[in-house]
């Protein structure tokens, strides 16, 4: 790895972590046209505090979506982690769950889970009034 990317991981892990306030559910959809194709992804994420962060998937995939399975969840452990990760002290105290996602045979796409993770993910930061959940 990097020297630089090594210096600003350590040191954002010596500012220690949040965990969250609250355990949330949080599903977002994510369907964007990019010319003649769509971008979609379709996630259900809970979260609960922790002492540190963990990701688990309990999510059903369908048969069709075998191929793409295992970097469509890497897709979305990336965009938890970066919305989690994204505070001067992150909020990395919280057990992540990928409960359920929705597929399409010919729209899905790791990118499609990314952005629904990742919009799911700032929800769950927030407890649905703005108020932060950290």
């Amino acid at each position: 790895m990097d020297l630089i990317l090594q210096r600003w991981l350590g040191a954002k892990l010596r500012r220690g972590w949040h965990p969250l306030a609250q355990p949330r559910r949080v599903a977002h959809t994510y369907r964007r046209p990019t010319g003649g194709a769509i971008l979609f992804g379709e996630v259900t994420l809970s979260a609960e505090p922790a002492e540190r962060f963990s990701f688990s998937s309990r999510a059903a995939w369908p048969e069709d979506a075998a191929g793409d399975r295992a970097e469509c969840e890497e897709a979305v452990l990336c965009a938890v982690l970066d919305e989690l990760a994204a505070g001067l002290v992150p909020a990395l105290g919280a057990a992540v769950v990928l409960e359920s996602v929705g597929w399409h045979p010919v729209d899905s796409s790791a990118q499609g889970y990314y952005r629904a993770a990742r919009q799911a993910a700032r929800e769950i930061l927030s407890v649905g009034t703005g108020a932060p959940n950290v």
